[in-house]
């Protein structure tokens, strides 16, 4: 189970932790291009809770995600949280260091800028996130994700991942879709 990192980590809500309790839990996923989206519905008897991620990346590379829960304020109020995370081998270290700005410089000249925060979970893994708990900083990236053909994700002159967003406007349409949530602003 991810640990929480820090507050600003908790407030950004960026990874569906998995739950050990009597609860039933579904996973479906769907691909669009380069993007895969998650959805895990968590029925627990009192409530039914819907995360959807849309992400790419992974096997060995940082992860560029986007994330909504069922249930919580929408837009234009607030927006999907976008972040990038790092999962590496045990005892591996993570490419992000903490306080440490992760830049997302998009082909189409956008470029935005959010804080790592790192920490480690249980047998000594570690992990990273950044990310923006703005709302208007996460519909400016929004923004640009749908626009732009890729991201270079770097940390001072170092690219640590390049992401392709083909298939990002589908993506985000189908969490739209299965979250319960407007994709105006950002798609329409």
């Amino acid at each position: 189970m991810h640990a929480c990192l820090t507050a600003m980590a908790a407030a950004l809500v960026i990874a569906t932790p998995l739950l050990s309790i009597s609860a039933s839990a579904e996973m479906q996923y769907w691909h669009y291009h380069d993007w895969t989206v998650r959805a895990q519905t968590i029925e627990t008897g009192a409530d039914i809770h819907i995360t959807c991620i849309a992400y790419t990346g992974g096997n060995g590379y940082p992860i560029l995600s986007v994330t909504f829960t069922k249930g919580d304020a929408g837009p234009p109020e607030a927006y999907p949280n976008v972040a990038v995370e790092e999962f590496p081998p045990q005892h591996q270290a993570t490419r992000m260091r903490n306080g440490e700005t992760i830049n997302l410089e998009f082909d189409d000249g956008y470029s935005a800028a959010a804080k790592a925060v790192t920490g480690s979970y249980d047998d000594d893994f570690a992990e990273a996130q950044a990310g923006f708990s703005n709302p208007q900083e996460n519909l400016s990236t929004l923004q640009a994700m749908r626009r732009a053909g890729q991201v270079e994700i770097t940390r001072g002159q170092d690219i640590i991942y390049t992401a392709s967003l083909a298939g990002f406007p589908e993506a985000y349409g189908k969490m739209a879709d299965v979250c319960n949530f407007s994709t105006k602003g950002v798609i329409e």
